[in-house]
């Protein structure tokens, strides 16, 4: 409960630093609200979306799918211009030719969950071209196994997870 506070805390601090600074920022809109809502296809390696994903915007909000096994929401605080983001993420995936060693023990499958929360900066072209850069805190939870063996291991812990893509939004 005391990650889960410290978390809510993180997001709501990031949250009001970025909204003051937004306000002083580029005033001309790349986009505009009568084009609400939006569809965003992302690439590159994102701590919100994977490496690949799709997100649905509509005003200052967006819920994005991801690969492998992404889930996230942001908050963009101008959403129709270059603009500052907090956001959280959860996901889960599973690798079934891992093939590597992990407490001096080989193993060959592994499963892994994560959540996490961060903010960052998408910066809107009039074309629908758009980059973002972001910083994230992650909890993860991996799982390791073998199909022939009891022997399993399992890791946790918090990393720093950043990001930097390109998408295209319509």
């Amino acid at each position: 409960m005391k990650l889960i506070s410290k978390i809510i805390g993180f997001l709501y601090i990031l949250s009001c630093s970025f909204a003051n600074a937004s306000a002083s920022e580029n005033t001309q809109d790349v986009l505009t609200p009568d084009q609400d809502p939006y569809f965003n296809y992302v690439f590159g390696v994102s701590p919100f979306l994977g490496i690949l994903g799709l997100e649905y915007q509509s005003g200052h909000h967006s819920f994005g799918v991801g690969l492998p096994g992404h889930f996230s929401y942001r908050y963009y605080f101008e959403p129709f211009k270059d603009t500052k983001f907090v956001g959280a993420y959860l996901g889960r995936y599973s690798i079934d030719s891992y093939n590597d060693y992990e407490e001096g023990i080989f193993f060959r499958e592994r499963e892994s969950s994560f959540f996490g929360v961060g903010a960052g900066k998408r910066w809107q072209w009039p074309t629908g071209w758009n980059f973002s850069l972001s910083l994230a805190i992650e909890y993860f939870d991996d799982d390791f196994s073998n199909p022939s063996s009891s022997s399993t291991a399992n890791k946790t812990g918090i990393s720093l997870f950043p990001g930097i893509n390109g998408g295209y939004k319509f």
